[in-house]
C-alpha cells in the first residue's frame, strides 16, 4: 500500500473514532499493517539475508514518513512521530541500531 492509502485509512478510523484511546488504537493498527506488509514484503522477494531485510525495512520507515507528513498536514498538529516506525523497530530489536 502507498502512505496516502495508510493515511486515508487512519482517516476513516479517526473519523469513527469517540476519544483519544481510539485515535492511539488506529495508530496501532497502521503500525501493525505496515508490520505485516514488511513480512508480505519478505515473502514475496524471499528475503533470507540481513541486508535484504533491513532494506525491507528501510523503505517500510522511508513510507510511514511520508505517511506521517500526511497525517500531520491535514492536522496541523504533530500528531505521528515521522521516525516512529523506526523508533518502533529499534525498540524491539536494538541490535539493529546505526543500520536502519
Amino acid at each position: 500500500m502507498k502512505a496516502q492509502e495508510y493515511a486515508n485509512s487512519f482517516f476513516d478510523a479517526v473519523k469513527r473514532s469517540r476519544n483519544d484511546d481510539e485515535v492511539t488504537k488506529a495508530v496501532h493498527n497502521i503500525l501493525i499493517e505496515f508490520m505485516e506488509e514488511g513480512r508480505d514484503l519478505s515473502i514475496a522477494r524471499k528475503v533470507e539475508t540481513d541486508s535484504a531485510t533491513i532494506a525491507i525495512l528501510k523503505e517500510q520507515s522511508a513510507k510511514w514518513r511520508a505517511f506521517a507528513r500526511i497525517v500531520n498536514k491535514k492536522y496541523g498538529v504533530f500528531l505521528i512521530k515521522t521516525n516512529g516506525f523506526k523508533e518502533y523497530i529499534l525498540s524491539k530489536l536494538p541490535v539493529l541500531t546505526g543500520k536502519l
